[in-house]
């Protein structure tokens, strides 16, 4: 039979299967940390600095609290305190982080609670990934669809947008006033576009025609303008298609009357 390992030999093998793990985490783009019972910084790899500027053998020790955003600190100790109750080991969210040079960044953090026997917390321990890009383009986003939602609102045309899968991503109420739509608009976002046309049809006189145009002018995907239709009370309708999308991604089309 071969003879056992020395102990010499275990320890050189524990020894280079640290150093193998060490400098994955040292390589490793995301922010690797733990954070002891105390809430202080008891590991932080080296992304910590690039990330922040901050030297992460510097910040070990101390509060990690006082790295966070002031404004995010009752959110996260509300998030820890719901897992802790909950009995829940992994929690995860996204925070602001202040950095050296005074800018801030957003990241999302993934973590884990560690407990003893006793059900008493040890530390926390997870990873900080860097989405401030991603986070800037959705604030850039949400500014341009109030603005053009505000737009659409105001307008004296009829305004619907339609999701792809058929459901009103956006009506203002000049349409809801154009068909008698007895509810506000907002209250039908996100319901079926399919009921509010049954709801306008008592109004067309060539209901058949009506339908079948919005159904061709759907699966054309195509742009077309001012296919007029008749009212029961006498109006005369001119309404336009317009597709939406971003590259190859169909998202949607916009209806106005």
């Amino acid at each position: 039979l071969p003879s056992p390992p020395s102990l010499e030999a275990q320890l050189d093998s524990a020894r280079a299967e640290a150093d193998h793990y060490r400098a994955l985490v040292e390589h490793f783009k995301d922010v690797i940390y733990q954070i002891d019972r105390q809430g202080q910084w008891s590991f932080l790899n080296p992304a910590w600095t690039e990330l922040t500027g901050f030297p992460a053998e510097e910040c070990l020790g101390r509060p990690f609290l006082g790295y966070l955003h002031p404004a995010d600190n009752p959110r996260y100790l509300n998030m820890l305190t719901y897992a802790v109750d909950t009995a829940q080991t992994d929690f995860e969210g996204e925070f602001r982080i202040p950095t050296k040079g005074g800018d801030v960044r957003w990241v999302e953090a993934h973590q884990r609670i560690a407990f003893d026997e006793a059900g008493v917390v040890l530390g926390v321990s997870g990873t900080l990934n860097d989405i401030t890009e991603r986070k800037h383009t959705e604030i850039v986003l949400r500014v341009a669809t109030s603005r053009l939602r505000a737009l659409i609102e105001n307008m004296q045309a009829g305004i619907l947008v339609e999701t792809e899968g058929r459901k009103i991503a956006l009506l203002n109420e000049t349409f809801c006033r154009m068909f008698q739509v007895p509810v506000p608009a907002h209250v039908l976002v996100e319901s079926d576009t399919r009921d509010l046309l049954k709801e306008c049809l008592p109004l067309l006189v060539d209901k058949g025609g009506f339908v079948a145009r919005v159904e061709a002018l759907g699966d054309a995907r195509r742009p077309a303008q001012s296919d007029e239709f008749e009212l029961v009370d006498g109006r005369i309708m001119a309404m336009d298609f317009v597709p939406i999308a971003v590259g190859e991604e169909y998202l949607g089309h916009l209806w106005q009357f």
